[in-house]
């Protein structure tokens, strides 16, 4: 059995919005993990191709028993160590990861 498949020779595109155009208004409170290590808390939006971590601190040393989880769903512990850094621009391929910080979580 052969099938005849028809393919158009010609792809039209009619209008290509970016996504990363317009700013985002996201703004939401996230512990972000960038490459070479370097973790940071704050308020974050995209803007064009930079995530932008405003109020941000590096957590330096986590002080958790359970991982970096425990930071998002509990907060910072006593053993905790932010060192506060202002405004934090990343470009979004620097991101490795995002984790949302939960509203119920105290100390940021």
């Amino acid at each position: 059995m052969t099938s005849s498949l028809t393919l158009p020779t010609i792809i039209r595109v009619v209008s290509i919005t970016p996504f990363l155009e317009k700013e985002s208004i996201m703004n939401n409170h996230q512990i972000v993990i960038l490459q070479r290590g370097w973790i940071v808390v704050g308020k974050t939006k995209q803007v064009k191709d930079d995530l932008v971590v405003e109020n941000a601190s590096v957590i330096r040393i986590w002080g958790t028993s359970k991982g970096i989880g425990e930071l998002a769903l509990s907060g910072p512990t006593t053993k905790t160590i932010l060192d506060p850094c202002g405004t934090v621009t990343a470009n979004i391929g620097n991101v490795v990861a995002r984790i949302d910080v939960s509203p119920s979580s105290k100390g940021w």
